[in-house]
């Protein structure tokens, strides 16, 4: 189930990402849809690194990946975008969803 979670987790942050770089370059704004498109691509490399290596401690990459997007979700509220701001910091949330699952899980166990 962990590596699912961590599989849902890159998912909902590297696509992401990936399009905010390719709606940002097509804006005419190079700049932020290299930097958006590099974090993008950085983050599906080092998370496809960590899933083959099968790195048990995964949480630095999520939190990288919900701070990039958590970015992108204020450089899009700084554009005036109506919903697009909170559905990028829907995503920032949910991909932080395996730390908060083995949050719980440790929290459940120390009560036992």
């Amino acid at each position: 189930m962990k590596k699912k979670l961590f599989v849902f987790s890159f998912i909902m942050t590297a696509f992401p990402l990936i399009l905010a770089g390719m709606d940002a370059v097509d804006q005419g704004k190079a700049a932020f849809g290299t930097i958006y498109l590099l974090c993008g691509l950085v983050y599906a490399y080092v998370a496809f690194l960590s899933m083959k290596k099968d790195i048990n401690d995964n949480k630095w990459i999520s939190i990288f990946g919900s701070l990039i997007l958590s970015i992108v979700a204020f450089d899009y509220y700084l554009q005036g975008k109506k919903y697009l701001p909170y559905a990028y910091f829907a995503a920032a949330l949910l991909s932080l969803t395996p730390i908060f699952v083995k949050w719980f899980k440790k929290d459940n166990e120390a009560k036992l």
